[in-house]
């Protein structure tokens, strides 16, 4: 059974604001797109870009255009692939503005029987972004309801309080951490390397700083 692998890439960025002159899913770095980068690594796996239209069609990947495009926020991106889900196999959700190297790609696609989530719990070693960020989870079909439930629980708290990292409350709901403490747990698997993704322009220029220069 091969591994299912989900490129979210339907989300508005709106703080990209169509810098470079496109969205940030197909901005190029070394000579291919992110979502084609994404498909390239993953090759061997089941692939799907969730994207906004048909530009998002990238060769080895089927592409997947939801009802409700624009999705602001990435746990209603997530819950809204339900029906793509691996019934019989491993599901793997990556984010489609994330430049992955093949060493995070390695790291995500080891054979994990547990919910997993991949990321950096803080500042970068090597890319200079200050803070943390969640690039992928993978989950098997025994998880499906846990994890519809965690993003019930996350949609409650990001509702009441107007929190905007809601992929991480939904992680801590999986990991049984509090929703207002930032911390990780077992379920957590760091990736500290040039991985990142672009929320912003300014983002992206200080990460292409650090990838150009020589090593």
């Amino acid at each position: 059974m091969k591994t299912t692998v989900l490129v979210l890439s339907a989300g508005e960025g709106t703080r990209w604001n169509n810098y470079l002159g496109t969205t940030k899913h197909k901005i190029v770095i070394d000579g291919e797109t992110l979502i084609e980068r994404t498909t390239r690594l993953f090759k061997g796996c089941d692939i799907t870009i969730v994207g906004r239209d048909e530009s998002y069609a990238v060769d080895g990947a089927t592409l997947h255009i939801p009802d409700e495009v624009g999705l602001h926020d990435i746990n209603r991106q997530c819950y809204h692939t339900q029906d793509l889900w691996n019934k019989e196999g491993r599901t793997i959700i990556v984010l489609g503005d994330v430049f992955f190297t093949e060493e995070a790609r390695d790291t995500i696609l080891k054979d994990y029987d547990d919910i997993k989530i991949f990321g950096r719990q803080g500042e970068s070693n090597c890319n200079g972004c200050l803070w943390g960020e969640l690039f992928a989870h993978s989950f098997m079909p025994e998880h499906h309801e846990e994890y519809r439930l965690a993003f019930l629980k996350a949609s409650k708290i990001i509702k009441e309080d107007g929190r905007l990292n809601d992929w991480w409350e939904h992680y801590r709901f999986l990991d049984g951490i509090d929703p207002m403490v930032h911390d990780v747990g077992e379920r957590f698997v760091e990736i500290n390397d040039f991985t990142d993704d672009f929320d912003r322009p300014e983002n992206y220029n200080i990460w292409l700083k650090f990838y150009e220069a020589p090593k």
